[in-house]
């Protein structure tokens, strides 16, 4: 009797188990919920291994839902299968263009080869006398050199072409999208190598795209005035622009867009400024803040136009989250009491302040309005000491992410007081801290056990190479190569 009674109980929990497992199988899911489960899956991911599965993955992995964020890499994606995935992707809200550059080795084959053709040619010519017909006859029917200028050119104008086709194809089939992003990534930063952005290309994407809201051209040089003079009339709730500084923003530009947008909330202005218009840029920011002291929550540009007196405008912007002032050369007391009133900043960076006493700084932060700080650079400021840095320590104690670079008044004593008070750093810049020995490195073992990241100078002194051993296995230590003070500044930023 009892056997029997355990069999049909063996026999109930089977038949239960084959139930529930088959009412959870992923082919009974609704498709609203298998598409909710592939929108956290990249758009290669979907396309590679999705796709092939059955009839209804694929056509789910080609559903217009899932195409609301597009990333396109210059080395992981064809232009031909970028614009086919613009066409399946009529409510696209986000896309980034990223052209990457890279150098082949036939490159420096060429070089190389061209470096001992000119030794060979000057060798000949100075001590045998070697005609100089002979070698331009020579020059003439030799296509190495002339070859090898056209492959280059002919790589950089088609990675121009792409994202003229790309940008195309984006004013005919996605005019929702809400934010574009197009970026570089090449070895080299000298802004002469910058791409310009075609000027009819960019007033038709004006007119098509109106959806616009946050816009990111930070790594290219934009030459058409009407492009800024349109951009407030096509897209008055534009919410966030990056740009470049480069060698074309003028005045004139940035105050359109400070006039026409009225919604503007994030400005970023990257580089340096090369406009020597001084008194134009201080009436663009002085409208700036009057225009936008309500909206505006991030900002970045290059300060080195600006005075002291043009810094107040910064207190009227109460909503500002972060603030980066890039070679604020001329900052000073006035300026500070500005920034000081900012109570909601978590971001702060103020580069090369070359006017100030520590004694001025130190009272920025014992106002106590900078306690939620969680960045903060005070790269190239001669004017940071020991005192300042015990202040920091005392009203800053939020902070992640902390850049000392190039400060040279600062000594061990006042980095382990940062240590101590502030636990949650995980990035730490001392780089080329010519008054730090390295025994505040010991330091980071028993205070700072969140550190993830330490910048130092390469090559190092001899006390900071021998104490470089003592950090903690966690730590990773990037050494950056000796530069000026104005490069390492821009990259902090």
């Amino acid at each position: 009797m009892k056997r029997a009674k355990y069999q049909r109980t063996a026999v109930y929990t089977d038949r239960c188990l084959r139930s529930r497992t088959s009412s959870c199988h992923i082919s009974r899911l609704p498709n609203e919920m298998i598409t909710l489960i592939f929108s956290y899956l990249d758009v290669l991911e979907l396309r590679a291994s999705v796709a092939p599965v059955c009839k209804r993955w694929y056509e789910l992995a080609h559903s217009p839902v899932l195409l609301r964020k597009l990333r396109f890499e210059g080395s992981r994606v064809a232009t031909d299968t970028a614009k086919h995935l613009l066409k399946k992707a009529p409510l696209l809200r986000e896309l980034t263009l990223v052209k990457v550059y890279e150098t082949c080795f036939f490159f420096f084959f060429f070089f190389f080869f061209f470096f001992f053709f000119f030794f060979f040619f000057f060798f000949f010519f100075f001590f045998f006398r070697m005609p100089f017909r002979a070698f331009l006859y020579f020059l003439k029917y030799h296509h190495s050199y002339t070859c090898l200028y056209l492959e280059i050119s002919e790589i950089r104008m088609a990675l121009q072409g792409d994202v003229d086709e790309l940008l195309s194809q984006l004013c005919k089939t996605n005019r929702r999208v809400e934010t574009l992003t197009i970026k570089q990534y090449s070895q080299e930063s000298d802004s002469c190598r910058w791409l310009l952005l075609r000027a009819p290309l960019l007033n038709r994407l004006l007119r098509c795209c109106l959806c616009i809201r946050h816009l990111d051209l930070s790594e290219f040089n934009i030459r058409s005035g009407k492009f800024f003079h349109d951009l407030g009339a096509y897209y008055p709730i534009l919410t966030s622009l990056q740009l470049s500084h480069g060698r074309f923003l003028t005045p004139a530009n940035v105050r359109d867009v400070a006039v026409h947008c009225s919604r503007l909330e994030r400005l970023w202005l990257s580089g340096v400024n090369h406009c020597d218009n001084r008194d134009a840029w201080k009436d663009t920011y002085t409208t700036l803040f009057t225009l936008h002291w309500s909206t505006l929550t991030h900002l970045k540009f290059d300060a080195h136009k600006l005075t002291d007196y043009e810094f107040k405008g910064l207190s009227k912007c109460v909503n500002l989250r972060k603030l980066h002032l890039l070679n604020a050369k001329h900052l000073d007391k006035q300026g500070l009491q500005a920034i000081g009133s900012l109570c909601r900043l978590l971001s702060l960076r103020l580069h090369n302040v070359r006017h100030l006493c520590c004694v001025s700084l130190a009272e920025l932060f014992r106002k106590g309005n900078m306690r939620g700080l969680v960045d903060l650079s005070l790269a190239g400021c001669t004017c940071v000491d020991d005192a300042c840095a015990e202040v920091i320590a005392r009203n800053c104690r939020q902070l992640h992410s902390l850049s000392l670079a190039l400060v040279d008044d600062m000594t061990d004593s006042g980095v382990i007081a940062i240590l101590r008070s502030c636990d949650n750093l995980y990035n730490l810049d001392l780089y080329h801290m010519r008054s730090l020995n390295g025994a505040a490195f010991a330091s980071i073992a028993l205070f700072a056990r969140k550190l993830r990241f330490l910048v130092l100078e390469h090559p190092c002194d001899r006390s900071k190479e021998e104490r470089i051993g003592t950090l903690p296995s966690s730590v990773q230590v990037h050494r950056s190569p000796s530069a000026d003070n104005t490069n390492i500044c821009a990259g902090c930023c």
